[in-house]
Parts: structure tokens; C-alpha cells; sequence
């Protein structure tokens, strides 16, 4: 167990540790925005199609496993639960920003099973988790008005 786990989680961790690596050059383009997208060059359009290739793989992959295992009910209540909480949350604030420590966390949170791609999955995400909030802090996905005015008057 400990081979399968160093070789192939702390590998994968370690990748998804280098998630800041991945915004340099032509990738600091890639904003999920359509007014920034509809100007995209190909190259960012074939690593956006790729991305989301790799997420229909992931959820297909999660979804067998889970019925399999009789347990895909209780995480799709569990994943209701969060976006009812998060769209209640998401009305009364004022903007929010989905972090990639965010995405990372998401992601792990429901790779459970020890499969090896999902292992592998769960490395990176764990990895990309961890970098960002590292490098950038863990920063409010919320912003409510009165924080900006407290801000706004020189309180911390």
C-alpha cells in the first residue's frame, strides 16, 4: 500500500503543487470570462475543451463507482445540500470569486474511492488546494457591502 500510495498520490500531489507554473506565457489568458474568451487563440480553446473532457471523465468514472458502491444517493444529496447553501449565499452577497483552492477542495471532497485515476485526481486536486491557498491565502469567496465599507473607512 505504501508503494501505490507514494507512487502514485504524492505524485500527483506533487504535480498539483505546480499549479502556479501553469500561468505563465499565453495561459494567463485563460480567464473564464466570455468577453475574454470569444478572442481566445485555438491553443486556449484546445486546453479549455481539455479540461472539460477531463472533468466528463471524472464525473462518468465517480458516478460508476458510486453506484457500484451503492453510495451515489448520498452524495448527490450531500452535493444539493452545498449548492442550495451556496446559492442562498451567492444571493446576498455582493460578488463572489471561486478560488482554485476552492475547486481543489470540491474536488477531493468527493473523491473517495481507491481507485487509481481517482487517487491520481485526488493528488493534484490536493495539491492545486493546498498551492493556492499558499501562495494567495485562503481569500473570502463572498464580498458583502459592509466589508468593503468597513474597509472603505481605514478599519481592519
Amino acid at each position: 500500500m505504501f508503494i501505490y500510495n507514494y507512487f502514485v498520490w504524492t505524485l500527483a500531489y506533487f504535480i498539483g503543487l505546480q499549479f502556479t507554473h501553469a500561468d505563465q506565457g499565453i495561459m494567463q489568458e485563460f480567464v473564464l470570462d466570455w468577453n475574454v474568451m470569444k478572442n481566445w487563440p485555438p491553443v486556449l480553446w484546445a486546453v479549455f475543451f481539455a479540461l472539460v473532457a477531463f472533468l466528463l471523465v471524472l464525473v462518468v468514472t465517480v458516478f460508476k463507482l458510486y453506484i457500484a458502491l451503492g453510495i451515489l444517493k448520498w452524495y448527490l444529496l450531500a452535493i444539493g445540500v452545498f449548492a442550495s447553501w451556496f446559492y442562498i449565499k451567492a444571493k446576498a452577497a455582493k460578488d463572489v470569486h471561486i478560488h482554485h483552492y476552492c475547486i481543489g477542495a470540491a474536488v477531493v471532497s468527493v473523491c473517495c474511492y481507491q481507485d487509481a485515476f481517482i487517487t491520481f485526481v485526488s493528488g493534484i486536486f490536493t495539491g492545486i488546494m493546498i498551492e493556492g491557498g499558499s501562495r494567495w491565502a485562503y481569500d473570502p469567496v463572498f464580498t458583502y457591502d459592509e466589508e468593503e465599507e468597513t474597509l472603505d473607512d481605514g478599519e481592519v
